[in-house]
C-alpha cells in the first residue's frame, strides 16, 4: 500500500514537470470585449471574419496576429508575413532563393522576473524546405536584450521563402511547448 502511494505521489510530480503550453488569444476578441455598445455591431461582424480565417488555419497551429501566452506571462505576437527585400550585404544562406519574407515579433514579459529575448527562437518552412533566417543588419535581426517585467520588445525578423506558404514555430525558453504561427 505505501509503494503504491509513493509511486501516485511520483507520478503527481513528474507530470507537474512537463513543457508548458501556451494559451492563444486574438487581439480583436480583446477588443470586443471592452468596446462600448455602439462599437460591438462592427466588433462582432470583424469576429465573425476572424473566426472564419481561424478554421482555415491547421489543427495546431495559430493564424499570425494572434498572441501566445505561456504559463510563465510571456506573450509573443507575430505580425502577417510581408514581402522582405535583402539588401546587398544580408547574410542570404540559400542564393537560388528569390522570395523572402519578414514579421514583426513582440516579445511582452508579463512575468515578475526579468527575461532574456534571446531566448526566443523562430524557425519556419516553407513549402517542403526550411526557411533560412536572414541577418540584415538593422532590418532584419536577432534580439539580444532584457526585458523587465510589463515591458515589451519589437524587432523585424526574416525569412527565405523558398515555396507558396509560410510557418513559422516560436520556442520561448527551451522548456515550453512550442506556439506555431500560420
Amino acid at each position: 500500500m505505501a509503494g503504491a502511494a509513493a509511486a501516485m505521489a511520483i507520478t503527481l510530480s513528474i507530470s507537474g514537470c512537463g513543457s508548458q503550453e501556451p494559451t492563444v488569444s486574438d487581439p480583436g476578441e480583446q477588443a470586443a470585449q471592452t468596446a462600448s455598445p455602439a462599437v460591438e455591431a462592427t466588433t462582432a461582424a470583424e469576429a465573425t471574419t476572424t473566426a472564419a480565417e481561424a478554421t482555415t488555419t491547421a489543427q495546431g497551429a495559430s493564424a499570425f496576429g494572434q498572441e501566445a501566452t505561456w504559463p510563465d506571462g510571456v506573450k509573443i505576437r507575430i505580425s502577417e508575413p510581408k514581402p522582405f527585400q535583402p539588401s546587398s550585404v544580408a547574410a542570404v544562406i540559400d542564393k537560388s532563393v528569390k522570395n523572402f519574407v519578414a514579421v514583426e515579433v513582440t516579445l511582452t514579459n508579463g512575468s515578475s522576473a526579468p527575461v532574456e529575448a534571446s531566448r526566443t527562437v523562430l524557425r519556419a518552412t516553407s513549402g517542403d524546405a526550411e526557411s533560412n533566417a536572414v541577418f540584415d543588419g538593422e532590418r532584419s535581426t536577432f534580439p539580444t536584450s532584457r526585458v523587465l517585467p510589463g515591458k515589451s520588445l519589437k524587432w523585424e525578423q526574416a525569412f527565405e521563402k523558398p515555396g507558396s506558404d509560410f510557418l513559422l514555430t516560436v520556442d520561448w525558453n527551451f522548456a515550453n511547448q512550442p506556439v506555431t504561427f500560420q
